[in-house]
């Protein structure tokens, strides 16, 4: 049932924040948008660090927005069958306030790598895009049987999820430097 639709919720912090991020890398470097930034008095690690927020939080903020939404109608359309409100089961929580901002951050991360190595904002896009396959081994492991989406399987996953943001955004770190975006203008 409603448990196996709520990994297909994951996918929008991971799109939201990744065209996000595409744009904010690539697409600046194809509009010639970008220069003015590259010479700001601020350092390599402020500027990585803004763009990554400015692609992250509203990719969260929208799929909170996104959840309410689904919660509200969900129990309006079922309070006369149920008497009560009783959607999201405690598997969502940990999914929307654990794995969604994971996720979103694992979009930017995959994107801000991928875009140091490409020419367009689509060819960004495009790589990224295949971060939904993972999204889709839930959904179908969820669906088949074979994964069961319990509040702790959620933690883990998540956990795992951010362990890779962590190895991402600070390899990332390393390797993000202005000069090297300067030269490519």
């Amino acid at each position: 049932g409603f448990d196996a639709l709520a990994p297909l919720f994951l996918i929008m912090p991971l799109m939201f924040s990744s065209v996000v991020g595409a744009d904010s890398f690539v697409g600046e470097r194809e509009r010639k948008t970008m220069e003015a930034l590259l010479y700001a008095p601020t350092t390599d690690r402020e500027l990585f660090l803004g763009k990554v927020l400015a692609s992250v939080i509203p990719a969260i903020l929208l799929s909170w927005l996104t959840y309410l939404v689904y919660i509200i109608v969900v129990n309006l359309g079922s309070y006369n069958l149920f008497g009560r409100i009783w959607f999201p089961p405690p598997t969502w929580w940990p999914m929307m306030f654990w794995l969604t901002p994971a996720f979103a951050l694992l979009g930017v991360s995959a994107t801000v790598m991928i875009s140091a190595r490409v020419k367009t904002f689509m060819e960004a896009y495009q790589l990224t895009g295949s971060l939904v396959v993972i999204v889709l081994a839930l959904v179908v492991g969820q669906a088949t049987g074979v994964l069961y989406l319990g509040v702790g399987m959620v933690l883990l996953i998540g956990t795992l999820i951010w362990i890779v943001d962590a190895v991402l955004i600070y390899w990332n770190l390393r390797i993000f430097n202005r000069s090297s975006l300067i030269a490519k203008l």
